[in-house]
């Protein structure tokens, strides 16, 4: 029996093969008011919690153990401001109102909606 899916053999990557492979990946933890929004990539970890309205940085390749927070360094004044550029992208249309004007926002915590009770 054959099962279509939409996924993607990760066989390459078991070769060390990597080409067409997204470099960066976006996440949530939907966790009452520590609920956060993330951006990861092979050397920068960016945090975001909307309820809060928080940030961090984390540099993975110098700090896997994400123990030094970079957010008020200066010198990464325009990492951060791209990070955010992209998140509020990424989080444009959602229901929570993450997005105002282009801009991240802060959000109450009534607004934070987990995927598992939308029920997708």
């Amino acid at each position: 029996m054959k099962v279509e899916t939409d996924g993607k053999s990760v066989r390459q990557l078991l070769f060390g093969e990597f080409a067409g492979w997204r470099n960066e990946f976006h996440g949530e933890h939907s966790l009452g008011v520590d609920s956060s929004q993330y951006i990861l990539t092979d050397e920068w970890k960016f945090i975001w919690f909307p309820v809060k309205d928080e940030y961090q940085l984390f540099h993975m390749t110098e700090d896997p153990e994400e123990k030094c927070n970079l957010i008020a360094e200066t010198k990464y004044t325009s990492l951060v401001n791209e990070f955010k550029a992209k998140l509020a992208r990424i989080l444009q249309e959602r229901e929570e109102g993450f997005v105002r004007d282009g801009q991240l926002c802060k959000v109450p915590l009534e607004h934070i909606v987990s995927t598992l009770k939308r029920g997708r």
